[in-house]
C-alpha cells in the first residue's frame, strides 16, 4: 500500500534499493487516517511514475473489535467519511489521472457485514463497482 506520505522520488529510490519489494501490482487503501481526498487523487501521480502494471483499490473498512475502530471512534474527524456516491466519485477522479496503461483490477472491497462498521454502502460490490464505472464513462 502507497501512502501520499512519502513524496515520488522517495518512492522510486526506495523501489530502486530494494526491487524485489515491489511488483508490477500494487494496491491502494482510500480513506487512511489524515488522507483527505487530494491527498488520494495525488497518489495518482505518483503511481503514473512506478512501473505498475495493474492496481487494486480498497477502500478504508473500519471493522469491529479492532485497533483502528477504537481510533475511529476516538478520532472520526481524522478519517474521510464515504457514502456510496463520494466513494465513486473519488475513484472515477482517481482512475481518471492514472495512465491509461495501468489495469484497474479492483474497485472496492467488502467485509462480512456483521463486522463492518464504516462505511456501509448498503449493496453488493457489483453495484459499487457499476456506479463507478458509469462516473467514468459520463467524463
Amino acid at each position: 500500500v502507497i501512502s501520499i506520505k512519502y513524496a515520488p522520488v522517495e518512492i522510486i529510490g526506495f523501489e530502486t534499493k530494494y526491487p524485489r519489494l515491489f511488483s508490477d501490482d500494487k494496491m491502494l487503501m482510500f480513506g487512511l487516517p489524515g488522507e483527505g481526498r487530494d491527498d488520494i487523487l495525488a497518489e495518482a501521480e505518483i503511481l503514473n511514475a512506478l512501473p505498475v502494471a495493474s492496481l487494486k483499490i480498497h477502500q478504508l473498512q473500519i471493522l469491529r473489535g479492532t485497533r483502528m475502530a477504537r481510533e475511529w471512534e476516538e478520532r472520526k474527524e481524522d478519517f474521510l467519511s464515504f457514502t456510496l456516491d463520494t466513494y465513486a466519485q473519488l475513484v472515477a477522479d482517481f482512475v481518471q489521472r492514472l495512465r491509461s496503461d495501468i489495469r484497474i483490477e479492483r474497485f472496492a472491497s467488502s467485509a462480512p457485514k456483521d463486522m463492518l462498521i464504516s462505511p456501509r454502502f448498503g449493496v453488493k460490490q457489483s453495484v459499487v463497482e457499476a456506479r463507478i464505472r458509469a462516473l467514468m464513462d459520463k467524463s
